[in-house]
């Protein structure tokens, strides 16, 4: 708009000065006829047949319009150059007012472009919330569906589990049928009698712990590999606010088994999910194996 209101005064102006020339041309053809008026008026009444005498009038026309035409011509070149100076400047003035235009309608551009930026990362974020959410329904719903011989559901159903797994899995018979006495089994003490004593446990109990485990794992994962999260350890933290002390407890031998070493526990310390572990429900003869998993994660940390 504003380059084409410049262009319409321009035009305004050019005309104007235009009609300057025309006014020099007009003072020299009113120069040429006062000039022929006089020689005429004071020598001859008509046209004369006498070369001589044309001779006379061109010299008395050359001699006097000449200068006169030299002094015009050099006005007409001089406001040329005049018009032709203004012009380069509005020239000069039109270009700065375009590059003007061109930066604004850069920065317009990506002003827009930042925007749109940010209502895309706003609609991933949003869209990640969605899904984080429903995966935690979801995962609520797997829990509900864990359900152990005794009736329990639920997490009463984990805490069952956790406690069969540490009292029966863990231990042995040194007594008898009618008199047990139940000791910590020497084999495992180690990582490796843990993880076999696990599997034997997940054998008869995966069925009901998988789905959860597994949904567990897949959402670390989809926290963890999302790239519209910034900070991820809020959803992770979330995440671990959904687990009771007996669901850490089992999630802790979990990740310890060959089910959960390999996927499951990089992500269980990256996001420090057993931060809330209570280790006095842990045997005492496993301590060292949570002092030991702590102190990986620390290590990886840094």
């Amino acid at each position: 708009m504003r380059l084409r209101l410049w262009r319409g005064i321009d035009g305004k102006k050019n005309s104007k000065k235009l009609n300057k020339l025309y006014y020099l041309v007009f003072i020299a053809l009113i120069l040429l006829l006062i000039v022929l008026s006089i020689y005429f008026w004071n020598f001859h009444n008509s046209f004369s047949a006498n070369k001589v005498e044309w001779g006379i009038f061109g010299d008395f026309v050359g001699g006097t319009l000449n200068p006169l035409f030299a002094l015009l011509s050099l006005f007409a070149i001089l406001y040329t150059i005049k018009i032709q100076t203004q012009e380069l400047e509005y020239t000069r003035e039109e270009l700065q007012a375009t590059k003007e235009e061109l930066a604004k309608s850069r920065i317009a551009q990506e002003e827009q472009s930042e925007a749109f930026k940010i209502q895309n990362q706003s609609i991933a974020q949003q869209t990640f919330e969605n899904t984080f959410y429903k995966l935690l329904e979801f995962l609520e719903t797997c829990r509900r569906d864990i359900k152990d011989d005794s009736g329990h559901i639920g997490k009463y159903a984990i805490e069952f589990f956790f406690n069969t797994f540490k009292d029966v899995y863990l231990r042995t018979n040194q007594g008898s049928e009618y008199n047990p006495i139940h000791v910590f089994d020497e084999t495992c003490k180690c990582l490796e009698g843990v993880k076999n004593e696990y599997e034997v446990f997940y054998k008869v109990y995966g069925n009901e712990l998988g789905q959860y485990f597994k949904v567990l794992y897949n959402i670390l994962k989809f926290i963890d590999t999302n790239e519209s999260v910034t900070n991820k350890n809020i959803y992770a933290n979330l995440l671990r606010a959904q687990l009771s002390r007996y669901e850490l407890s089992l999630l802790f031998y979990n990740c310890l088994s060959d089910f959960g070493e390999e996927k499951m526990a990089p992500l269980i310390k990256k996001y420090h999910i057993l931060k809330h572990l209570e280790e006095c429900y842990l045997p005492n003869e496993h301590q060292y194996l949570w002092n030991e998993f702590n102190n990986k994660n620390e290590n990886k940390l840094n």
